[in-house]
């Protein structure tokens, strides 16, 4: 390292778990989902009249009945978001 250049201080990185919990249910009317117009439907139950964007996730059975729904991210100044899905 040469002499005119700062070592820069290391920057500590916090370590997180998320931890899935039960908040509660909410009723859907047809036992599972037929169509993709019937995300929307559950998803805008759930979400109400919020005032930021969310991504949100909608877990399925492999009989297409939903199984739970978890906000992932909600973020007000949210410019842009990367998501991959994966198998």
């Amino acid at each position: 390292m040469e002499e005119n250049q700062k070592k820069v201080p290391a920057k500590r990185i916090q370590l997180v778990d998320v931890l899935l919990e039960r908040k509660g249910s909410q009723l859907f009317s047809g036992r599972c989902v037929r169509s993709p117009e019937d995300v929307p439907n559950i998803i805008r139950d759930f979400i109400g009249d919020s005032d930021r964007e969310k991504f949100v996730v909608l877990g399925l059975s492999t009989k297409n009945e939903p199984q739970l729904l978890q906000v992932c991210t909600q973020v007000p100044s949210m410019h842009q978001l990367c998501i991959r899905g994966k198998e």
